[in-house]
């Protein structure tokens, strides 16, 4: 330490040179003797040591508060860090809130949509969800993100998973041939070849225009394997690509017989699987086929069509049973569906924790299968690469409803849009690309 710039040693000096001073003028100019002397510089080293400790120690405690200074600034870095990475996530988050909203509301007035509900996950956790306009036009009640809408083949996904957790399980594997666990099955030369592979993948011979011959209306589940065995195939499996919704019907009842046959009805032996395996395990609770039960539901939307220039409500042609209920015939809300992207980024394991398939066995899932136009098929998943950045996704239509599920893996996001109209379409169909768009802003 210094006092007016002098450091303590020299005052100390100086102070004991006028205390001797005074003390020889006091005994009239005598010197001390040799053991005063030594007496006297043994206490000046026994000071100077002193002051030399109290200057170490207050070294010490300067470079210790520095020390703790340092610290003190790294956590504080730290803390603005992880502050910083928060905000950022919440910028991103709101950005892609704002993006979407906007968008969803353009295509609602350019299209004269009436009702739409939509949710965006992001690392985790749904970040947002909402609803636009109303149920119905009847009631003007309005829709939010637990409404419940149709959501079409986007249900075809959801067979896969099914399928994914007999995989799991080792029930069955992907490239289990279909009439080993399915002995009713036959379709021409390719009977023994299909696989439950070549189904979800829509490549096992089944022309897409078959479905036009099918009874949807007086047949069951069941009928739908014989249907199949009195058609023709297009090609054998892996050789054409033709989006069937008879073939999503069969693996969806392939996975039944898998499991242990119907024992009763088919149809209500998939419902209950996927049910079972699926739809509770994630926490769908309100999830459900049934459309006496999505009408009972006090927050249900209802489709609409154009007549001439005005949007009115349609009249339902969705029923009961179903035969072709595995290709897409549930009824879900925005909240329930983002529950299920979650899982799908996951890697196979439900937001409560529970897993509904195995990581390699959700990943295998999305690989492409076959080539569509500009992307691929999966296993109940569209492909597609879009300014460099792979999205999965899948769309659905059905009794004038819309809907479509997106998600980036790398980037953690998704998002899913149910719509209460067909004119909805130019929606639905550039909302993945939108998504994208945002990220990359």
């Amino acid at each position: 330490m210094k006092l007016l710039g002098i450091n303590k040693q020299v005052w100390v000096r100086l102070l004991f040179i006028l205390i001797l001073s005074v003390t020889i003028v006091a005994c009239g100019g005598e010197e001390f003797d040799d053991e005063e002397g030594e007496a006297f510089d043994a206490g000046l080293v026994d000071e100077e040591a002193e002051f030399d400790e109290e200057d170490a120690e207050g070294e010490e405690t300067v470079v210790n508060s520095g020390n703790e200074s340092a610290d003190d600034e790294e956590e504080m870095a730290e803390d603005e860090g992880e502050m910083g990475e928060g905000t950022h996530q919440s910028a991103d988050v709101a950005m892609l809130a704002d993006g979407m909203q906007a968008y969803i509301e353009e295509q609602m007035d350019e299209n004269q949509i009436p009702g739409v509900s939509y949710a965006i996950v992001y690392q985790g956790e749904v970040a947002v969800s909402d609803g636009f306009g109303v149920r119905s036009l009847d009631t003007d009640e309005p829709v939010d993100a637990d409404t419940l809408f149709h959501i079409g083949s986007t249900q075809k996904s959801m067979t896969a998973m099914l399928i994914g957790s007999l995989v799991s399980d080792g029930v069955l594997e992907w490239d289990t041939p279909v009439v080993e666990v399915y002995p009713a099955f036959s379709f021409g030369d390719n009977t023994e070849s299909v696989t439950v592979r070549h189904l979800l993948g829509m490549s096992g011979g089944i022309d897409e225009d078959d479905e036009g011959g099918f009874d949807l209306e007086n047949g069951s589940g069941a009928d739908v394997v014989t249907y199949i065995a009195e058609l023709e195939p297009i090609g054998a499996p892996d050789e054409e690509f033709s989006y069937s919704n008879l073939s999503s019907a069969l693996v969806g009842y392939t996975a039944v017989m898998a499991n242990g046959g119907a024992n009763g009805d088919m149809v209500d032996a998939y419902n209950n699987l996927l049910r079972a395996r699926v739809l509770d395990p994630i926490g769908m609770e309100r999830t459900t086929p049934s459309v006496s039960t999505a009408r009972a539901d006090a927050n249900h939307a209802v489709s609409h069509v154009l007549d001439g220039d005005s949007m009115v409500v349609a009249d339902s042609y969705d029923f009961d049973g179903d035969p072709l209920t595995p290709s897409g015939n549930l009824k879900s809300s925005a909240n329930e569906m983002a529950l299920y992207i979650l899982t799908q980024l996951n890697q196979g394991t439900a937001p409560n924790g529970t897993q509904i398939v195995d990581a390699e066995v959700a990943q295998e899932m999305w690989e492409p299968n076959t080539e569509i136009g500009e992307g691929t098929y999966a296993l109940g998943w569209e492909v597609i690469e879009y300014e460099g950045v792979t999205v999965i996704t899948h769309g659905g239509a059905y009794d004038n409803f819309m809907s479509v599920l997106a998600f980036i893996p790398d980037l953690e996001v998704g998002l899913v849009i149910l719509v209460n109209t067909e004119e909805g379409e130019e929606l639905v169909d550039e909302a993945p690309y939108v998504l994208v768009d945002l990220l990359l802003e």
